[in-house]
């Protein structure tokens, strides 16, 4: 990655091991602030991503039918864009792409944010994966490698 500076991927560590949980970052995530300038622009795959409080049950039900719904049940990552030019259509693009290949089988919702210095995307999904009931798991190599996919991912999608 010769580019570093110009994304930034991190996962939060908060510990999302409850519905209420779930609830709060997907609200968190989609909605505006009072001033109406947080959220440019949500979108996902496998949950209705229009309605925060819909989206929270279906991961939410995803968990009970796989009996998976104790420990970590949400993970959130945030990815930040360095030029505040981004082309926003880049980063929309972007955003699905990771949803629908790194993330492939598990519930996503996305909410592009530009209430700071930057574009970030934050990205929240169900660690059961809704085809096939198994866990998301990845250790540090494998978080490694996710993260080179999502800067390949950036710039072929020109959002880098």
């Amino acid at each position: 990655m010769e580019n570093d500076k110009k994304l930034l991927i991190k996962m939060c560590r908060g510990k999302y091991n409850s519905f209420r949980a779930i609830r709060n970052v997907i609200q968190y995530i989609t909605q505006n602030k009072e001033n109406g300038d947080r959220c440019k622009y949500v979108g996902g795959t496998g949950v209705y991503y229009c309605d925060w409080k819909k989206a929270a049950i279906q991961m939410q039900r995803i968990q009970i039918y796989f009996n998976k719904n104790s420990g970590r049940r949400l993970y959130h990552m945030v990815v930040s864009f360095e030029d505040k030019n981004v082309d926003l259509y880049a980063v929309i693009d972007l955003a699905d792409k990771i949803t629908d290949d790194i993330l492939k089988g598990f519930q996503c919702i996305y909410a592009m944010h530009g209430d700071t210095d930057n574009y970030h995307l934050h990205i929240v999904w169900n660690p059961v994966n809704y085809k096939t009931g198994m866990k998301w798991h990845t250790n540090k190599k494998e978080w490694a490698e996710v993260k080179r996919k999502i800067y390949d991912l950036a710039v072929k999608c020109k959002a880098i």
